[in-house]
């Protein structure tokens, strides 16, 4: 698509230059300075727009409506002769607006998690001992010690990096290569997940989930669309919490935060139940017999266009990894259980996590960028 786009500016600007040069070749059709200035101008600032858009710099929207605005000006003056481009004059438009949001929107989730950070602060510089762990049932403690959080500072706040694979529908027959940055706290229980898709698209794929003050809320944005997955409120809630829920396999001291409560199913799977914010949601663990969690299940709403249906969510574990002195999944899969059959909608490695001061350290360095 993007090798498209550019085609349609190059040749927009050749025309530009072609039409120019046809008006302004004889006597009768000599154009004043300004006229000339404006043809020329709108050349140039197309190009530019191209090389700023194929580089994914910051303005390039800006000076894509720059450019529009001058070639329409100009086309309207010799309208008989040149206004079919006002068709590609309303592409570039419709790019720069979605471009702009786009911007608008990175804006908006900065500010997300400005807002995290700034309820995640750390209480204390406790460490997390055997006491701590003694009152959780034994797998979950065997997953504890495992993880190597024993002895180390417990965790406030989280990022973590991700490069994905996604299935937007469940007959898709390729997969949509992704990467992500996630920011989530343990103190005051809440996430942020920006999602970019690799895709060369004119104007990329951006999705952002979060959870934050016992609310779950989903947007996605490709070109001028922003489906808002947060019409049911209480499901959309549940279903954030049991999302966070279950990513305590990132975060291990989010076991022993006081809204969580255990139940030990047997010697390898136990129950998590979260109350927060009014909102109960709970999930299942399965343990190997060494203490690395094999596999995260919960029933909880599936949400595909504003449609709420409970399905089985199972986040199953691939591989393990040491992040920040901390043993945890590097890669896992996401399939919702059908009646029509599996969907297993996202595959995940992690590339980073760091944790408390690195985590905010991170932040501070990539915000201009996010």
């Amino acid at each position: 698509m993007r090798k498209i786009f550019y085609t349609i500016i190059f040749l927009h600007a050749v025309m530009h230059l072609i039409t120019f040069y046809m008006i302004n070749g004889t006597e009768e059709g000599l154009l004043p300075a300004w006229a000339t200035l404006l043809w020329v101008g709108a050349v140039v600032l197309f190009l530019v727009f191209a090389v700023m858009h194929f580089r994914e710099q910051k303005y390039a929207w800006v000076v894509g409506l720059v450019a529009a605005a001058i070639s329409q000006i100009v086309l309207v003056q010799e309208w008989e002769a040149s206004r079919f481009g006002t068709v590609p004059n309303l592409v570039v438009l419709f790019v720069c607006f979605g471009l702009g949001d786009s911007r608008e929107l990175q804006k908006r989730f900065r500010k997300e998690i400005v807002s995290l950070l700034n309820h995640s602060r750390y209480l204390d510089e406790r460490i997390v001992t055997e006491q701590d762990i003694s009152t959780v049932p034994e797998p979950v403690q065997k997953w504890l010690r495992r993880s190597g959080v024993i002895g180390r500072p417990f965790i406030s706040v989280g990022r973590m990096t991700q490069d994905l694979d996604v299935k937007l529908k469940p007959d898709m027959e390729h997969w949509i290569p992704a990467t992500a940055v996630q920011y989530s706290s343990v103190v005051s229980p809440s996430f942020v997940w920006v999602v970019r898709a690799k895709v060369k698209t004119v104007v990329n794929f951006l999705m952002r989930d979060k959870y934050q003050d016992g609310k779950g809320e989903m947007l996605v944005k490709y070109l001028e669309f922003f489906p808002d997955f947060s019409g049911d409120s209480a499901k959309v809630d549940q279903a954030a919490l049991q999302r966070y829920l279950g990513e305590m396999v990132w975060f291990p001291s989010l076991a022993l935060a006081p809204c969580v409560a255990w139940e030990q199913i047997d010697e390898n799977t136990a129950k998590a139940t979260m109350n927060y914010e009014g909102v109960e949601g709970s999930g299942v663990f399965h343990f190997s017999g060494y203490g690395d969690v094999l596999s995260y299940e919960a029933i909880q709403f599936m949400i595909r266009y504003d449609q709420f249906k409970r399905r089985r969510w199972v986040m199953d574990v691939l591989e393990y990894k040491h992040f920040d002195g901390i043993l945890v999944p590097s890669r896992v899969t996401s399939t919702w259980q059908r009646r029509e059959g599996d969907w297993t909608w996202l595959k995940l490695r992690v590339t980073s996590l760091c944790y408390n001061e690195s985590a905010v350290a991170k932040f501070s360095d990539e915000k201009a960028s996010l």
